[in-house]
Order: structure tokens, then sequence, then C-alpha cells
């Protein structure tokens, strides 16, 4: 359950503060931006791949599957390097 902040100045020879009455979380914390967190990589499925290909009549359905797992991979480093 989330707190619905009561403020109260909590002000002292450290400098201005506000505190929240009910959980004791400063004012400042309760800003702080949540850390990121990394999404975990996800393929394109075989159905996709073939819906997105421009020029199926191209390459055999192997092929195109191959090529679209070739550009995942190099994608996936891509990610995974940042």
């Amino acid at each position: 359950m989330t707190c619905t902040h009561q403020w109260h100045d909590a002000t002292s020879s450290a400098g201005p503060e506000w505190v929240c009455a009910k959980c004791k979380i400063t004012y400042t914390e309760s800003r702080k931006a949540a850390p990121a967190t990394k999404r975990q990589w996800v393929n394109l499925t075989d159905e996709q791949i073939h819906v997105l290909d421009p020029a199926p009549h191209c390459m055999f359905d192997q092929q195109r599957i191959d090529f679209a797992r070739a550009i995942e991979a190099e994608l996936k480093e891509k990610n995974d390097t940042n």
C-alpha cells in the first residue's frame, strides 16, 4: 500500500526538510527516481518474422528465419553491452 503523504516541517539547524507524518520518509527521498531496471531480451517468433518480411518471395522460409535470427543476435549483443 502506498502512503498518502502528510508532510510536516522538520526543519533543523542542518537545513530545511519536510517529513511525512505517516511513513517518516523525507520529501527529498520521495522525489528520487526509481532505479532503472534492465528488461529481458525477447526474441521474435517465426510467425512475427514472416509478417515483418517485406519481400517473402526472395528467399526460402528457412533462409528468411536464419537472416532474421542473425539480425536479432547483433541487436541483442548491442543491447547487452549498454
